[in-house]
């Protein structure tokens, strides 16, 4: 009855404790291993864990920006859960800056910009480097009243999202802009 009670407090000791929650294998309490709880379960009493938490922010969009843009990549329609994925590699953090547009045809987002003028300027970097990437952006739309630029990266053959369309997004991404964007103040009370 003790082991129970210290195998519940522990538990619940370890729920609260921890903010990213359970991210790895942990030794045996003691009424675990006097329940010879190792006999039902297959594997190995003795496995070494490592436990790695590899930099998966980093990681996903690099892959996607070193991609460069191909013919095969224009030509292949991205859609469903191979669709999710990319997103989830392009939009770090669970930001959902990039999302796919209503019609379904492009990836989208929008910036807003200290004035129109640096929302045109900004939209020019972007079509510039479709450009020299092979692959143009499909728009780029300024909306003066706002300060706002919205960009689409499409395949309008295709009706969806290509591969080419989520690399360039990784590359628009990257791309420095900071001198153009509407800068944020923050206040403390």
């Amino acid at each position: 009855a003790s082991g129970k009670a210290e195998l519940q407090s522990h538990s619940e000791r370890m729920a609260s404790s921890s903010l990213l929650g359970d991210i790895g294998a942990r030794d045996a309490f003691e009424a675990e291993t006097m329940s010879n709880f190792g006999e039902n379960v297959l594997g190995n009493s003795d496995t070494e864990h490592e436990i790695l938490i590899p930099n998966v922010r980093k990681l996903d969009r690099n892959s996607l920006m070193n991609t460069p843009c191909s013919a095969e990549g224009a030509a292949k329609a991205i859609v469903g859960d191979e669709s999710e994925v990319l997103l989830k590699q392009l939009n770090l953090a669970n930001l959902k800056v990039w999302e796919v547009n209503e019609a379904g045809n492009a990836l989208e987002r929008t910036w807003v910009c200290q004035t129109p003028d640096a929302a045109a300027d900004m939209g020019a970097r972007f079509e510039a480097l479709g450009e020299a990437q092979g692959h143009a952006v499909m728009a780029t739309v300024v909306d003066e009243d706002a300060n706002t630029l919205t960009v689409r990266c499409g395949t309008p053959a295709l009706g969806s999202p290509s591969f080419n369309d989520f690399a360039l997004a990784a590359k628009i991404e990257e791309t420095d802009v900071s001198d153009l964007i509407k800068k944020v103040r923050k206040m403390w009370a």
